[in-house]
Parts: structure tokens; C-alpha cells; sequence
């Protein structure tokens, strides 16, 4: 899975549909580091 442009948001549909990614690519513009951590 590859996001961008999260801007310190990231909506539960976005999470849920992380739930069986191996991999999670964020290519940017992530805002708050609590994104990357979720």
C-alpha cells in the first residue's frame, strides 16, 4: 500500500484497508509523526 498527503489525517477506512498490507509506503507529506506510527 502507498499513501501520500495525509497532512496529520489518516480516516479509519484509510486504516482498515492498511490491515493486510505486508508493506505500508508513506511517499510524503505525512504531517504529525503519529501518522507514521498508527
Amino acid at each position: 500500500m502507498i499513501l501520500s498527503d495525509t497532512h496529520g489525517s489518516l480516516p479509519d477506512a484509510v486504516l482498515r484497508a492498511c490491515e493486510g498490507a505486508d508493506h505500508i509506503i508513506h511517499a510524503g507529506d505525512a504531517g504529525a509523526d503519529e501518522i507514521l506510527m498508527a
